[in-house]
């Protein structure tokens, strides 16, 4: 088996369908792990169209969420590689073909993106620095999907998506194939369209979010520190940047809410935490800090909520990663 293929899925029948759909073939060298993972729509009836197919395996667990469910799969897993795919995504035309030449590389680790540069390729340090976000950020860097890992590297350095954290989790599994990969490769190849949904539920404000990135940052900044791809002055910039990037994606994720006082409540936790500064903010984000630091927490919120309203007239739409 070349290839196992982990679909987590939580209500999404509305795109379910035309997901599996682009992404399963006949192919006795692919195997496909469908998770439900405790979906309350038609999510499993959709997923059991595919039930007679010899390489297709269908499970109906309890919900745990994103991080249990991928864990899962690699569990199940047989194939000497492991790609995961959002159940609300696709995967473009001819896939199969674009990878399949990589099958017998020797890395850990294959990235996939038409925005990857030649000298990216086997730049560990690089493709940390773009995980993170901190060069030309770019989502297919920080994001489990469009990539292959090797099932027997995973296993071996005991790599998993932290199912206590439920922000950065994906972030913090790349960093750590990065930092323990002992070959990793980078590729300009398409494969993969993510869709862009604002209602989607990992956008959702949850209560403790904040203690989660919290312990998303003590993690990765703990990994990065006990390897030497950077020096102390870099790891110090990247903690500042990743901590200021942390504050404003909370304040973010706080207006998903739509309720002030849920924003207040915490917003108000948030001063009880420090987070570095970092100098080089764009103009917008120092705004926003700027009226937050002051308190001016409903002036900051309207900022969000307006914008959120104008992302919802260009909602639902696909990326090419």
């Amino acid at each position: 088996m070349k290839l196992s293929i982990i679909v987590p899925i939580y209500n999404v029948e509305l795109y379910l369908e035309e997901c599996l759909q682009s992404l399963i073939i006949d192919d006795n060298n692919i195997e496909y792990i469908l998770i439900n993972d405790g979906s309350t729509d038609n999510s499993l009836e959709i997923c059991e169209k595919f039930k007679n197919l010899s390489n297709v395996k269908i499970y109906n667990n309890t919900n745990h969420g994103v991080s249990f469910t991928r864990n899962f799969g690699i569990s199940k897993a047989k194939g000497k590689w492991v790609m995961f795919v959002d159940s609300d995504d696709l995967l473009v035309s001819k896939w199969n073909l674009k990878i399949s030449k990589y099958f017998d590389k020797k890395d850990d680790v294959l990235f996939f993106s038409s925005n990857i540069e030649k000298e990216l390729i086997n730049e560990k340090k690089e493709l940390l620095l773009r995980c993170i976000g901190f060069k030309k950020n770019n989502n297919s860097f920080s994001g489990p999907y469009s990539k292959l890992y090797k099932r027997k590297f995973l296993n071996a350095n005991n790599i998993r998506f932290n199912e206590k954290i439920i922000n950065g989790e994906d972030m913090l599994f790349n960093c750590l194939c990065i930092l323990y990969s002992n070959n990793i490769s980078a590729f300009n190849e398409k494969i993969y369209k993510y869709r862009i949904n604002i209602n989607s539920s990992t956008k959702k404000w949850k209560d403790n979010y904040i203690l989660s990135d919290i312990e998303f940052r003590k993690i990765l900044y703990s990994e990065i520190n006990k390897n030497s791809i950077l020096n102390k002055i870099e790891i110090s910039e990247i903690k500042g940047f990743v901590d200021t990037n942390a504050k404003i994606g909370i304040i973010q994720r706080l207006a998903y809410s739509r309720d002030y006082s849920i924003f207040k409540k915490n917003a108000k936790v948030m001063s009880k935490y420090k987070f570095q500064k970092y100098n080089k903010l764009d103009i917008k984000k120092r705004i926003i800090l700027y009226l937050f630091n002051l308190k001016q927490y409903k002036l900051v919120y309207k900022m969000y909520v307006n914008k959120l309203d104008k992302l919802k007239e260009i909602n639902n739409y696909f990326v090419d990663i």
